[in-house]
């Protein structure tokens, strides 16, 4: 998916989803439509994108695992903010739900991944200041952790936010 190969990454998913939910899989399975809704959602098939995330959250409704319930949200909390079906407060409310879980449990980046998805929905609804102040400390907070990968997809994004003239 990172590499590009958005139809290999969302086969590859899908037939590892299906494995998963033949063998009862359900936390498996639950990852595995959560990573698939993600590449949806890059595709831009948010049709597509709301299904897999709903078939991610029954399976987790299934087991006990808050790394899974984390990977789970991220998508189905992007799917509901682009559905539009969110004011845009109840938007940024349900990420910061989200990063506040992952602190609690833990998990640095489930922690500063809402973070990213946040600076990209101000982008797309034009708030491209709030954007860029998020991405900034995004990147330097990224970088302090360890969390490299972040990092370099806040400060990628930070170069699209070039100031206009």
């Amino acid at each position: 998916m990172d590499q590009g190969q958005l139809r290999q990454a969302q086969a590859s998913a899908n037939s590892a989803a299906e494995e998963f939910v033949k063998a009862r899989g359900e936390r498996d399975a639950a990852l595995a439509y959560a990573v698939l809704a993600s590449m949806l959602l890059r595709e831009g098939d948010l049709s597509a994108a709301r299904g897999a995330s709903e078939k991610a959250g029954n399976y987790l409704s299934k087991c006990s695992d808050r790394e899974a319930e984390l990977k789970v949200a991220m998508p189905t909390a992007r799917v509901q903010a682009l559905a539009g079906g969110l004011a845009r407060d109840a938007v940024t409310k349900s990420f910061q739900e989200i990063a506040s879980k992952a602190d609690r449990f833990g998990f640095v980046p489930y922690e500063l991944e809402p973070r990213f998805v946040l600076a990209e929905i101000e982008v797309g609804l034009g708030d491209r200041a709030n954007a860029r102040s998020e991405l900034e400390s995004l990147r330097k907070e990224a970088t302090d952790r360890g969390f490299g990968l972040i990092a370099l997809k806040a400060a990628g994004d930070l170069k699209g936010l070039t100031p206009r003239n």
